[in-house]
């Protein structure tokens, strides 16, 4: 996919929410000094800002993310469920 170029952040967000549901994929939201770009790469040079990911239209990465997946979040719900069972 070719980088889509946006002068409004929301715009981009929720194009790149409507191509990564409607094309299975994940696409990235990045700000390059006023501009933003939908990309499926990811990369980003020094001078630009990973905004937002989105995996199959759910936002998984960026500012306002309701369903952010960290490592951490998932060993304290490894741990809480094993300290359960073994209960």
């Amino acid at each position: 996919m070719n980088e889509i170029e946006f002068f409004s952040k929301h715009e981009a967000l929720n194009e790149a929410r409507e191509l990564s549901e409607k094309y299975s994929e994940v696409l990235h939201v990045i700000k390059s000094y006023e501009v933003y770009y939908i990309d499926a790469g990811g990369i980003t040079e020094d001078w630009e800002v990973l905004i937002a990911t989105f995996a199959f239209g759910t936002q998984i990465k960026g500012e306002g993310n309701l369903y952010s997946i960290s490592t951490e979040n998932v060993k304290k719900a490894d741990n809480s469920t094993g300290s359960e069972k073994s209960a």
